[in-house]
Order: C-alpha cells, then structure tokens, then sequence
C-alpha cells in the first residue's frame, strides 16, 4: 500500500499529521458539551383545552371528541389518547418515527382553528404543545428564610426570576408556592337583593371605572402633547367608592354593597423547606441547550444573587440535574481510563518490550482523540453512550496494531533492516487489518440506519465505536509501521540492551508470566487433546448447554434501561378527592417530620 510507503518514508510529515490531529480532538473535546443521554425528540405533541366550570361529561362531548376527530385526519398520526376531567381536555397524539413535529404541529393547529369557533363561549383557545424532554426541570431552587409568603413570591417573580431568565440555556423558570395579594370583595347578597342588583352589574360598573383612556392630544406653542384620562384603581378607597347605578336611576357607592380588603389569595401549591415555609422555583432549558452548561449558568447567577438579597432570605438549590450527569459520567470515564491501563499493562506482560508496548499504547489516546474530533462535527455529546461507545472500543483499538507489529517484530527478528520489515510487515496484513475492522464496523453502523427510539438512544454508542475503530485501523497503518521503523528492535538486540534495578525486576515479572503462560498452555494442550478424542460428547455437551441457556432466557428478565440509583428519595401521597389544601398540608408537614428524623436531610413538598 502506497499510504504505509509515505507513513514510513516521510516520518516529520506523519508526525506533524498525527499532530494536528491530537490538537484538533483537544479542542473538540473542549467544546464537546456533557449530557447525561443523547438529544431525544418524541414524536407527540399534546393538545390542551380549558373548560371552565364544565363536567369531564360535558368536556369529552363539546371540547374533547371534536378535537379527536379532526385531530385523527393530520398525516403521520399513529394514535390518539384523551384525558377529560373537571374542566380539562388533554389530548396526546402520537406521530410515526419519522415524521417531522413542527410541520405535524403546524397542521394540528390548522385543523384546531377549523373548529374552535363550534365550542361553547367559554372555552378557552387550545394550545398545542410538543413533547419535549427539556419540560423537566433541570434545577429546582427553593427561597425561605422570610416571614411573608407574598413578599417571597414577589422577590421571586420580580428579582431572581428574571436573573435567571437571563442565562444562556435557561428557557423558562416556574414559580410555584406563596401567595399573590389582591383586592377581595365581599358582597352582602341581602343588600343586592334590597336593591336589586346582581353581581354581573356590579362587575360591569368595576370595569367601566378602572380603565384609562386617550383623550386627543392638545396644540400648544407649537407642539402636540398626547392627552390621557386616568381611571385606573390606585388603593382600596378608590374602589370602596365606586358608583353603582341602580335600576331606579339612582346611585349607590360599592361600600354600601359589601367590604372591600386586601388580602393574599389561596395557594394551589405549599411548599416547604427544612420545615419552614417557603417558594420553588423550577428552572427548565432549551431544547437545544446543553444541560450541565446551562446548570452551571444557573448556579453561578445564584451566588452572584445571593449577596444582593435579603441576609434573612436563603437560596437553596434542591434539586440539580448537573450532579447526576457528573456522577454517571465521572464512573464512566474512570472504567474508560481503568481500562485502558489495564490494557497497556496486558500489552507489557505478553509483548515483553517497553518500546512495544510505547508504540502500541500510543493507538489508544489518538484513536480516542480522533474520535473527539467527529464527534464535535457531528454535533454529539459526552453522555452515557458515547462514552459506553469509547470504553467498548478501547479493547479493540489496539487489536489491529498488535497484529501488524507482531509481524514486524517476526521480520525484525529474521534479520531484515527497520524500514524494510516495517513496510512488508505492514504490507502483508493490511488487508487482514481492514478486513477484521470493517467486520466489526458493519455490526454498529446499521444501528444509524433504523428508526424509532432504539436509534436515538443507540445512535451515538454506534458511531462512537464505528469513529474510534477506524480511527485505529489509520493507526495501525500509518502511524504503528512508521514508529517500529525507528524504535524496534529484534529479540536479541532488546535482550543485549543495558537494563537497570527497575527493568530487571519487571524482567523477573515477565518471566513469572511468561511460565504461567506455558502452564496455562500445558492444559489447554491437553483438553484440547481430549476433547478431540470424544468429538461426539463434546458435540451433544454444547448443544445441551445452548438448549438450556435459550429455555433459560425468560428467567432473565427484560427492560429498556437498567435501573440506577440518583441518590435521591421522593415520596408521594395522594388524598381523597376534594380534601382541602389545610389538611392535606397537615398531612405533608406529619410526614415530612418523619422523614427528617429518619434521613436527617432537607424535603421540599
């Protein structure tokens, strides 16, 4: 092959190739973003519809059927589920794999205008949302240490949210907890019926008092100013006297009517934090964000914050998707790194030469960092497969370097000169090399080529491998002949080679190995010896073993993912329905102090 001539002849021009090639993965590698799974889209988008004040009856007959049945006509739709509850319609529709979302989308919404205008006056306009991975919250940030919920709520929606809002990554923040002040009125209904008023023309005469309206504009000197009338509400007494027409023709001031107060509204959700009360925010990313990156932007923003707040309030981060992906990807690059040393370590004890077992390890790190490189242009991420991807490859990276120097070390070892054994040994098992590596290469490859969730999930585990495999093969073809050119040596010229305190004991190492080799060889000679003098025993042996092991399977078990412990416990309780928010938060507050005396560590409920 022409390519292991150059590899061999032109050694600077190799070399700085290879060169190149290890600074580009450097980079690539620091630009590389870290998830903890590759990017997954679901084909489904969710159709949602408010019905206020209507029966899941009335829901499913006036709002969720009609949706269903226009719904069922867009292209791509594999199914259709529903949900309809008090006052609620949740339609999921699922998509083949395949079919583009935001143009199936767009048609849904299309369809949904088609007959919006046949609901009920009240029903509020359905809203058509994608499924995406990225509504789950990569950080929940919890806010206590105040004395007033309302004042917690509005330092979050006004001061930490927008913050937050801010960073790179960070799609949305949710608050949830605390309360929201506001302006009630209670009305006596003995006194609207003395009157004969009704409560809709008491809220026609809130409306037309609390408004404010352009007036013109005026010409003076020259110059038009815009002219307003103000009429909005500034505190409680202008809406205590706000004027109620009667049907007599008089008038009557709201006061008269009723009370009016500012108090805080009704929390939907309480929330909790090492037993005081507090607010949580749920901050979620962007679909095409980094998590890791946009959880680092979130932390960072909270501690430039947290000097700017009140010394009373404290900021706690409860929840963070960024520590899991750490601690799943930290393992795996240590089993990465493991393995690779215990790689180098085999290569020492069989091959019984540093230079070697130098040329061969140096196949391991610019295969992984040329695999770096494809994967930046390829838009992948470090996460579970890839990585996975790299740590199965390890073993097979070295596989075809280790042939084509044993060939060379034979040659080497007949008496041939450097370059000569290095270009023929190269020459005689290139074909072997590309074979043996494209064999392995057609197992993972067509895994790009299939479709649905297995090919998302197991796309980059398969391009990992294919990238590092070839990577290795270029390799064992360039870069292993051009260093056995320069650093090998025949078995007996490593032998007369001066060796130390240090490599005299790694000798004694090998030889101990070497013998345990020749042990192990022994009686493998011998089973082998037998096992071809009872051929048919043998024969009927493994075919009643492969018969057990496939009756066996369905003992094994079957599931997607293997389970994984986050370090982390949630509880859930659910009450029967209609129990109000006072015992409900009683029943959290009981088992939350149960909890802490058994874990010691802080809840959020």
């Amino acid at each position: 092959m022409n390519i292991i001539n150059m590899a061999v002849k032109r050694v600077v021009t190799v070399a700085m190739v290879f060169l190149c090639i290890v600074l580009l993965g450097a980079v690539s590698l620091s630009k590389v973003g870290l998830d903890l799974f590759p990017s997954i889209n679901f084909p489904m988008a969710i159709v949602m519809t408010t019905y206020p004040g209507a029966g899941s009856e009335e829901v499913e007959e006036m709002v969720t059927k009609p949706l269903e049945s226009v719904l069922g006509t867009v292209q791509g739709v594999d199914s259709i589920d529903s949900i309809s509850s008090f006052g609620n319609s949740i339609i999921m529709v699922t998509l083949n794999w395949g079919t583009d979302l935001d143009f199936a989308s767009l048609k849904m919404r299309e369809k949904v205008d088609l007959i919006k205008g046949y609901f009920p006056e009240n029903v509020d306009e359905p809203m058509v949302v994608n499924m995406d991975p990225s509504m789950i919250p990569i950080v929940s940030v919890g806010i206590s240490g105040g004395t007033d919920l309302a004042e917690m709520k509005r330092l979050a929606d006004e001061v930490i949210k927008p913050r937050l809002e801010r960073q790179d990554g960070v799609a949305s923040v949710e608050i949830i907890g605390g309360y929201d002040d506001e302006v009630q009125i209670e009305l006596d209904p003995v006194r609207l019926d003395s009157y004969g008023l009704s409560m809709e023309s008491v809220s026609q005469a809130l409306a037309a008092n609390n408004f404010n309206l352009s007036a013109g504009s005026v010409v003076d000197n020259n110059k038009e100013t815009a002219v307003r009338v103000l009429g909005k509400y500034k505190n409680i007494q202008d809406i205590e006297n706000t004027i109620v027409n009667l049907p007599t023709g008089a008038n009557i001031y709201l006061k008269d009517l009723g009370t009016v107060s500012f108090a805080s509204n009704s929390a939907d959700y309480m929330v909790w934090l090492n037993g005081n009360p507090g607010v949580c925010m749920n901050i979620n990313k962007q679909s095409d964000a980094n998590t890791v990156t946009a959880v680092d932007n979130v932390e960072k923003a909270l501690e430039e914050m947290q000097s700017a707040l009140p010394a009373n309030v404290e900021v706690k981060t409860i929840f963070n998707q960024a520590n899991y992906i750490h601690f799943i990807i930290d393992g795996l690059k240590d089993n990465l790194f493991l393995g690779a040393g215990l790689a180098i370590l085999i290569l020492l004890l069989f091959l019984r030469s540093l230079r070697s077992t130098l040329i061969i390890a140096l196949a391991i790190p610019i295969s992984l960092i040329s695999t770096f490189v494809l994967m930046f242009f390829n838009d992948m991420t470090l996460n579970i497969m890839t990585l996975g991807g790299l740590a199965l490859g390890v073993g097979m990276m070295v596989d075809s370097s280790i042939v084509i120097l044993e060939n060379i070390q034979r040659l080497r070892t007949q008496g041939m000169e450097g370059e000569e054994a290095a270009i023929k040994g190269a020459r005689q098992l290139a074909m072997a090399v590309v074979a043996s590596t494209l064999t392995t290469v057609v197992v993972f490859l067509p895994v790009v080529f299939t479709e649905g969730l297995t090919s998302i999930i197991f796309k980059d585990l398969a391009l990992t491998v294919t990238f590092s495999l070839l990577a290795s093969m270029v390799v064992a073809l360039t870069l292993v002949p051009m260093l056995s050119s320069k650093l090998l040596v025949s078995e007996y010229e490593y032998k007369k080679l001066p060796k130390g305190k240090l490599g005299k004991k790694q000798e004694k190492v090998q030889d101990a190995f070497a013998k345990g080799l020749s042990r192990l060889n022994y009686y493998y000679r011998r089973i082998l010896r037998w096992a071809l003098n009872h051929r048919r025993r043998l024969v009927i042996t493994m075919v009643i073993l492969l018969v057990v092991a496939f009756a066996m399977l369905p003992l094994i078990g079957m599931e997607f993912l293997p389970n994984s412990d986050s370090g982390e416990i949630n509880v859930s309780f659910s009450m029967e329905d209609g129990t109000d928010m006072a015992t409900t938060s009683a029943m959290a507050q009981d088992l939350e102090k149960r909890m802490e005396q058994e874990l010691g560590k802080y809840i959020l409920l």
